[in-house]
């Protein structure tokens, strides 16, 4: 009985040996340059327009903002660059600090293999989302709006994903956090002007 159990695991060894596990990376895709190619990646469909306040930027108010992929995007006066964040690259993400303590990162995005980004809390958990979209033709943007980090010693606790196709076709993550739900509509409004605004 011993030798027959023995003669098993040998076996058993064996075949997991053979068994190579491989893991393939999705291959690089160029990244979409409109706006129907951004809604054409993976990541929940709109359920319809951004119901945004509306804002009017106007040239005098706006500053310029050299993000980490050597673009300029023109702000409001008063929105800085701030330190970069572990995780981050700096050819391709600017932290910004925005008022009322909120705060936001531009991530330059060049792998169209990958899908728009999600957000995942502690633990695995997906939080509930909205949704929407800014259409502008070849240009727009989809923003997920997340129900509120349940952490509530957090101060930043209303997330916001957007993902835009600007009009110089560089698409762009934008990941917006805000101390309330009104701040992240307010500031997810301006900044969509901003990034949708066209460059001189």
């Amino acid at each position: 009985m011993r030798i027959l159990l023995v003669v098993a695991l040998s076996v058993l060894a064996v075949e997991c040996e053979a068994q190579d596990i491989r893991i393939r990376l999705p291959e690089p895709l160029p990244p979409p340059t409109t706006f129907a190619g951004l809604k054409n990646l993976q990541g929940t469909q709109p359920s319809g327009p951004c119901a945004f306040p509306s804002v009017t930027l106007s040239a005098d108010s706006l500053s310029p903002i050299v993000l980490g992929d050597s673009a300029t995007l023109r702000l409001p006066r008063g929105w800085q660059k701030s330190p970069p964040r572990p995780g981050d690259h700096e050819d391709t993400d600017t932290q910004l600090a925005l008022p009322g303590g909120s705060r936001a990162r531009i991530r330059r995005e060049r792998n169209g293999a990958q899908g728009r980004t999600f957000l995942e809390y502690r633990l695995g958990e997906h939080p509930a989302e909205t949704t929407c979209s800014l259409d502008r033709g070849q240009t727009g943007a989809i923003w997920s709006l997340y129900v509120a980090d349940p952490d509530t010693t957090r101060i930043l606790r209303y997330p916001a994903f957007g993902d835009f196709i600007t009009p110089a076709g560089f698409w762009y993550n934008v990941t917006l956090w805000t101390p309330s739900d009104a701040d992240r509509s307010r500031l997810a409004s301006i900044l969509s002007e901003a990034m949708l605004l066209p460059q001189r």
